[in-house]
């Protein structure tokens, strides 16, 4: 889960390594997925096969977006589905 420190920092372009933020993580015993997709208006994430993961819910009006994983998901090849 991102901070609000690290969400303002990603928004306002200040973060100085932004795919230490983005993308699949784990924290808290559990997978995250955080996206900064400006315009998107849904993303969902995907495995390779098209199942669906996980919605992610926008946590900020700029477009990223951030969520977690169902518990005991396993860590994998994954794909954003993103309605714009």
């Amino acid at each position: 889960m991102l901070s609000a420190a690290a969400i303002a920092d990603l928004v306002g372009a200040r973060a100085g390594d932004p795919f230490a933020l983005l993308g699949m993580h784990e924290e808290g015993g559990r997978l995250w997925v955080a996206a900064l997709l400006p315009g998107a208006l849904e993303v969902e994430v995907v495995s390779r096969a098209g199942a669906s993961l996980a919605h992610l819910p926008r946590v900020h009006p700029d477009g990223l977006f951030n969520g977690a994983l169902e518990p005991g998901q396993a860590r994998c090849d994954y794909r954003l589905r993103v309605r714009w």
